[in-house]
């Protein structure tokens, strides 16, 4: 795997850790926090807040852990 794949893997696995974890409302500003998305900025600038926050929902009520 090159860097950039291994970047944008850390990447995907930060954001389902945050579609994981989050509860509340504002999925998008955790998101928008996560280090790793440092260079995709611009693209989860775009993410639509209500899009986010079901994606949250839809990875806590189907998704599994394999690290858990």
């Amino acid at each position: 795997m090159n860097e950039e794949n291994t970047e944008l893997a850390r990447l995907q696995a930060d954001l389902l850790d945050c579609f994981f974890r989050d509860e509340s409302a504002d999925v998008l500003a955790r998101l928008r926090e996560v280090e790793t998305g440092i260079s995709y900025r611009a693209w989860i600038a775009s993410f639509d807040p209500h899009m986010a926050q079901l994606a949250a929902t839809l990875v806590q009520k189907w998704g599994q852990r394999s690290d858990r």
